[in-house]
C-alpha cells in the first residue's frame, strides 16, 4: 500500500461518517476520470464552474465591467478610492 493509501485509510476512520462518505465519493470520481484519462477535462469544468459562479454573483457585472474597486453609475465606471 502507497504512503497517501495509508494515509487515506488512517484518516477515513478518523473523520466524522459524512465527511469519510462525501472523500470517497470524490476519490472514487478522481479514480474513474483517471481511468478514462480525463483529469484534465475535470480540471476545465472545474474553472469553467467557477466562471459560472463569479459570473451569477450580485457583484460580477459591475467589477468585470469596471474593473476592482468600481462600479457602473450612468454608462461610465467611477472608483471609490478608500478613506
Amino acid at each position: 500500500m502507497t504512503a497517501i493509501a495509508k494515509k487515506l485509510d488512517e484518516k477515513l476512520t478518523r473523520w466524522a461518517p459524512e465527511t469519510a462518505k462525501k472523500v470517497e465519493q470524490l476519490v472514487a470520481e478522481i479514480i474513474d476520470l483517471a481511468d478514462h484519462d480525463a483529469l484534465d477535462l475535470a480540471r476545465s469544468r472545474e474553472v469553467e464552474q467557477e466562471v459560472l459562479d463569479i459570473i451569477d454573483e450580485p457583484k460580477a457585472g459591475r467589477s468585470l465591467a469596471c474593473g476592482p474597486g468600481s462600479s457602473r453609475k450612468d454608462s461610465s465606471c467611477y472608483y471609490s478610492f478608500p478613506r
